[in-house]
């Protein structure tokens, strides 16, 4: 194998276009022909390095993990990156063939020469992105006027959170050694850069509300949900750094212990079944109690303009130990919402009567005090 520079030069501009191609010399019932064994774009290598490149794809092709003679690490990476792309090629042109039905082929093998590289995970990918074509998301995507490239990199984002929770740093790290979602998707994640994925983070923000009313009506749809019962859920978490650009950073009580550090609250309208219908992005310190009032009026009037509207005119809010306070109470109490909190405290007058046993290890007695209901654990 060899590399082979081409030029082209447009008829109506100075210009020159180069490109170079990797070429082998086959065989042929009319004597030595060169094949064209893959396009490598523009080559960034000095032309000395050339034929150390394609020695070292050819090595790789016939199963050579390491080079017999020293290399450089940039050749080594190129080379790898080039030899994926061969094979990935050769298995489309494989499935392409036309094969007889019932031709059959045997081999043998020596079961003890077998061997495997570049292995990645694909199962948990499969059934996350069977997942977003049941929900119909390229169909949605198509109708946003994403391109291919960028359904592609929104598919790694929703798909890779499932399966692999972390930041866009390690969501391409991820996608480049451990995911095959690429080749799921007949696409390249080799060469993706945080940039990338940053735009298209903002993409996908810039859509939110479209694609969470999409997901809504087709969750609906596939699962009959009622939405008899809405729930309001509310949870933080802190970023890393100062995020001194973002005006919702602020600093709060932290669910996660990091007070230290500025926050953002998340709140999530869910129905009776987990399904999340909307969410809505607050500042940090929704734990007073005026922010509070504030957040579940704001995300109350959005749902009450959802289409189709939910059916119940006041959600019941969910609450967890850390922000339920007596000032929020009173003020959810005073709003007419009800509400599911986590109390910080027994209370003070306990009901004689035995626990009932939920399930092994659990037992619960259930008190009413005034207009509220303990369920005492």
């Amino acid at each position: 194998m060899y590399i082979r520079e081409i030029q082209k030069k447009n008829p109506n501009s100075p210009k020159v276009f180069i490109s170079h191609r990797l070429i082998e010399s086959v065989r042929t019932p009319r004597g030595p022909r060169q094949k064209v064994v893959i396009n490598l774009g523009q080559l960034d290598l000095p032309k000395e390095n050339w034929k150390e490149l394609a020695n070292r794809i050819e090595d790789l092709l016939r199963g050579y993990k390491s080079s017999t003679v020293p290399i450089s690490a940039r050749i080594e990476t190129l080379a790898r990156h080039y030899t994926k792309q061969i094979l990935r090629k050769q298995r489309s042109e494989k499935k392409e063939a036309h094969v007889l039905e019932n031709e059959q082929d045997f081999r043998n093998v020596d079961i003890n020469a077998v061997s495997s590289s570049d292995g990645k995970s694909i199962g948990s990918e499969h059934a996350g992105l069977e997942a977003m074509k049941a929900l119909g998301f390229f169909d949605l995507f198509r109708q946003l006027g994403f391109t291919d490239d960028e359904s592609n990199l929104a598919t790694l984002q929703i798909v890779g959170r499932l399966v692999h929770p972390g930041s866009e740093r390690e969501l391409r790290r991820y996608a480049k050694e451990q995911s095959a979602l690429d080749e799921l998707l007949g696409t390249d994640f080799s060469s993706i850069g945080h940039n990338m994925l940053y735009h298209n983070s903002d993409l996908l923000f810039k859509h939110k509300e479209t694609i969470e009313r999409f997901l809504r009506m087709r969750s609906r749809e596939l699962f009959s949900l009622g939405e008899t019962i809405v729930l309001y859920d509310l949870t933080n978490t802190y970023f890393s750094g100062s995020a001194a650009e973002y005006k919702k950073a602020k600093r709060g009580r932290s669910k996660q212990k990091r007070s230290d550090r500025p926050l953002v609250t998340l709140g999530v309208v869910l129905d009776e079944r987990g399904f999340i219908k909307c969410s809505r992005i607050f500042d940090g310190n929704a734990g007073e109690p005026l922010t509070l009032v504030d957040m579940i009026n704001d995300i109350h009037s959005q749902v009450s303009r959802e289409t189709p509207p939910l059916l119940v005119a006041k959600p019941t809010i969910v609450m967890d130990a850390g922000i339920a306070s007596e000032d929020n109470l009173n003020l959810v109490r005073e709003n007419g919402f009800s509400y599911i909190v986590v109390s910080r405290s027994k209370p003070e007058h306990m009901e004689d009567g035995s626990f009932e046993q939920i399930k092994e290890g659990i037992k619960v007695k259930e008190m009413h005090i005034g207009n509220e209901t303990f369920l005492h654990c």
